[in-house]
């Protein structure tokens, strides 16, 4: 099968895509030696590497060394594609509160954040909320960590 334009821009754009989100979600890292001298959401290889990498593509597509107009072109509009999204992750970083490590979080709009990394050896999100004044082993998280394992309440059964 002979690569079309039309083919050679919508592979492009997927893969560029594709490989933009599977980098930020499960292949996400800190670029060595690079983190002194970036700030850590444009260290990290969602954005700095797929700019790179993209800018690679899109470089290749502009020499003499591929014949094939369409897989230049497909070259290109992966690259541009590939930039952008590592820019985009380089400008909406993971938010990764200061104290956690890598430990990724998500907002809750409460006092607190939602972790997965919270309680050895238990699986499952956890509310961390900061130090309480509340006193006694149940309602102090910094005295019991499983005080803040979120608990479901069922709407539909009367609790007495």
């Amino acid at each position: 099968m002979r690569l079309t334009k039309p083919v050679a821009i919508g592979t492009g754009v997927g893969i560029g895509a594709i490989q933009s989100f599977v980098t930020r979600e499960y292949a996400d890292f800190v670029i060595p030696f690079i983190s002194d001298y970036l700030p850590i959401n444009w260290a990290m290889m969602s954005s700095l590497g797929n700019i790179i990498i993209g800018g690679i593509a899109t470089g290749l597509s502009f020499t003499r060394l591929l014949k094939d107009d369409n897989l230049k072109t497909l070259l290109k509009i992966y690259g541009l594609t590939t930039v952008a999204g590592g820019a985009i992750n380089g400008f909406m970083p993971k938010t990764i509160p200061a104290g956690m490590g890598m430990v990724a979080t998500l907002p809750t709009g409460q006092n607190g954040y939602y972790t997965s990394q919270y309680y050895p050896y238990y699986q499952g999100k956890f509310l961390r909320r900061p130090a309480s004044r509340a006193r006694g082993f149940a309602s102090d998280v910094t005295r019991n960590p499983m005080a803040a394992i979120p608990t479901e309440i069922p709407y539909n059964k009367v609790l007495f």
